[in-house]
């Protein structure tokens, strides 16, 4: 077996192989992680064939470690312990802190390497339905044409106590996305195979009006299944989602290592990418 760097041809095993894991895999974030930080793509190969991925990307202060994975075939044999050793190993020379979200049977691994439970993370979906919410043309507009990225900017960064302007700049980016922005909040939404992937969805604390105007501006335009993942901390946020027909499908765990950021989790109302790791 060896290690190596990712080519960009590579990640067509990520899409193949995290679908069979029930990924929601976002081909392009991948190549836009790729893109920026390739020297923090691995991958494992045996006899010329690769059989396991992993992805790390870098904000400011901390990184992110995604999309870890091995064919089932190969488990067992210490690949993933490699794997997840060189990215983690990159990643901790360059960086003080690393965020992950860990499925919640693989948690003993990741604590294995000093990663520490931050909060649980709920995925909720909304299966498509005729049934619709009274919301007018114009708050929808209203919610459009505002579309100020210092908004999204200055409250992302508080949220996460750092500069995460190049994911807003660089990976929200494509012909699917849209943004609804209020002086209070914002949320962007992409689609990703058949689903409506909501994220990042972020609402200054006690503006419930906002949240709920966008959760009703999203419904009115958008008719396919909707995928939202959220820190179960923010009750307010669970709570919305649930009174608009959306229902909880899984957990999984946000762990991080080294420094702790304190992370303002009762304004975040999803998280920005589908969080598929381990």
């Amino acid at each position: 077996m060896i290690i190596r760097w990712l080519k960009v041809e590579d990640l067509d095993f990520i899409k193949l192989e995290g679908r069979k894991e029930n990924w929601i895999v976002d081909d392009m974030e991948i190549l836009s992680f790729y893109k920026r930080f390739p020297h923090y793509c691995y991958g494992a190969e045996i006899d010329g064939k690769l059989v396991g991925t992993i992805i790390g990307y870098g904000n400011e202060k901390s990184a992110w470690i995604s999309n870890f994975l091995v064919k089932k075939e190969f488990r067992g044999e210490g690949i993933g312990k490699r794997l997840f050793s060189t990215v983690f190993n990159a990643l901790t020379l360059d960086y003080k802190t690393v965020f992950l979200h860990a499925a919640k049977e693989i948690v003993p691994f990741y604590e294995k390497f000093g990663f520490v439970n931050k909060c649980e993370v709920v995925r909720v979906q909304r299966k498509h339905s005729n049934k619709t919410y009274r919301f007018s043309s114009k708050k929808q507009k209203d919610l459009e044409s505002l579309r100020d990225i210092t908004i999204v900017k200055k409250l992302d960064n508080k949220i996460y106590k750092e500069n995460r302007n190049q994911l807003i700049d660089y990976d929200l980016k494509r012909k699917s996305t849209q943004i609804f922005t209020s002086p209070n909040g914002f949320m962007y939404s992409k689609v990703i195979d058949k689903y409506v992937f909501i994220g990042p969805w972020e609402v200054r604390s006690g503006a419930y009006y906002d949240s709920e105007n966008m959760m009703r501006a999203i419904l009115h335009t958008r008719k396919k299944p909707m995928i939202a993942e959220l820190p179960k901390p923010n009750s307010d946020a669970l709570e919305l989602y649930l009174k608009y027909g959306f229902e909880v499908i899984g957990e999984s765990v946000q762990m991080n290592y080294g420094e702790q950021i304190a992370l303002d989790y009762e304004e975040i109302y999803s998280f920005a990418t589908t969080g598929t790791n381990g």
